[in-house]
C-alpha cells in the first residue's frame, strides 16, 4: 500500500468489515469532584443555599461600591459648585463699581460662607466614600474567600459569579 492508502485505511475499516489498527488506549477522563454544597444555613426562617449566600455576598459589596461612587459623585459635584462660587467671587471683586465695594464684599462673604458650607459637604462625601470604599474592599475580599471556599468543596456557585474566580 502506499503511504496515503495505509495513513488512512482505518477510516474505511468498519464499512468494509475489517478491524481498525489497534491504538494505544485513551486515559480515563478525570473524575469530576462530587458537588456537595455547603450545610444550608437557616436565618429568620429563611433558608439559604451555598449560590444564594454566595450572590447575598456580592450584592452586598455592590452596595458598598454603589456608595462609594455616589459619595465621589456627589464629592465631583460639589466641586464645582465650589468653583462656581469662586468665580462669582473674583467677578464681584472685579466689576464692583466705585462707591459700592462694601455691597460688593458684602455679597462676598454670603457666598464666602456659601462655599465654606460646600466644602464641609466635600468633606463629608470624601469620608462617606472612603469608608464605603474600604468596606467595598472588605466585601470583596470575603467574596473572594467564599468563592475559593466553594470551588475547593465543590459547591455550586452562580454563573454570574464565574468570573470573580479569576481575578
Amino acid at each position: 500500500m502506499t503511504d496515503f492508502r495505509e495513513r488512512y485505511a482505518d477510516l474505511g475499516a468498519f464499512v468494509h468489515g475489517k478491524a481498525p489498527r489497534r491504538t494505544v488506549p485513551l486515559p480515563p477522563p478525570p473524575v469530576p469532584k462530587p458537588a456537595q454544597p455547603t450545610t444550608a444555613m437557616t436565618v429568620e426562617g429563611i433558608t439559604l443555599a451555598p449560590a444564594s449566600r454566595l450572590s447575598a455576598l456580592a450584592s452586598t459589596r455592590d452596595r458598598h461600591r454603589a456608595r462609594a461612587r455616589m459619595a465621589t459623585d456627589r464629592g465631583h459635584q460639589l466641586r464645582e459648585m465650589i468653583s462656581e462660587r469662586e468665580t462669582r467671587i473674583r467677578l464681584l471683586a472685579q466689576r464692583a463699581a466705585p462707591g459700592f465695594e462694601a455691597e460688593a464684599e458684602a455679597q462676598a462673604a454670603v457666598i464666602e460662607a456659601e462655599v465654606a458650607q460646600l466644602r464641609a459637604a466635600m468633606q463629608t462625601a470624601s469620608d462617606e466614600a472612603a469608608e464605603a470604599s474600604e468596606a467595598a474592599g472588605a466585601a470583596q475580599s470575603v467574596l473572594r474567600a467564599a468563592l475559593k471556599f466553594a470551588l475547593d468543596h465543590g459547591a455550586t456557585i452562580p454563573l454570574l459569579l464565574a468570573g470573580e474566580v479569576s481575578k
